[in-house]
């Protein structure tokens, strides 16, 4: 069984039954989204700096930035491998480690900032207007002193 795209339409083709889930031969790219999540950013920390937890502690924020782009504040920020795929926006869901955010707020800049250098503030303050036009403001269950570590998957549908 395989799948093409045309039309905006997903047919399946196979010469053998459908599966048992009963899909029908031709879905919407819609239903597939809605059925299984697609990720927008999925991403593993490389290497937090090591004033980042003072900095949580005393702003609730801490700068992200791709591992590929050197920087004299790395001891301030933390560096990730794997940039997203799509646009952030305000509902989406954060998940860092086990702890689970909800974007509730999203700076004008921070789209073009990711896309572009790969940079971004994010602020677990639970405040909803952004406080820079790079800030994700970050609302949830967690605490980002636990979740943000080496090695953490960051993942955002």
């Amino acid at each position: 069984m395989f799948c093409i795209l045309m039309n905006n339409k997903i047919q399946l083709q196979s010469d053998s039954k459908l599966p048992e889930d009963g899909l029908p031969v031709t879905i919407t790219a819609k239903y597939i989204e809605k059925r299984y999540e697609v990720m927008k950013w999925n991403a593993v920390i490389a290497e937090t700096g090591s004033e980042v937890m003072g900095l949580l502690k005393t702003s609730n924020q801490v700068d992200f930035r791709p591992n590929d782009r050197p920087t004299d504040l790395a001891d301030y920020s933390v560096s990730y491998e794997g940039r997203p795929a799509e646009d952030l926006k305000k509902g989406d869901r954060i998940e860092i480690g086990s702890s689970s955010f909800r974007i509730v707020g999203i700076g004008a800049n921070v789209n073009e900032k990711l896309q572009t250098r790969g940079t971004c503030t994010m602020n677990f303050s639970e405040e909803r207007e952004p406080a820079t036009p790079d800030s994700i403001m970050l609302s949830g269950i967690g605490y980002p002193e636990t979740c943000i570590k080496n090695g953490a998957r960051i993942t955002v549908k």
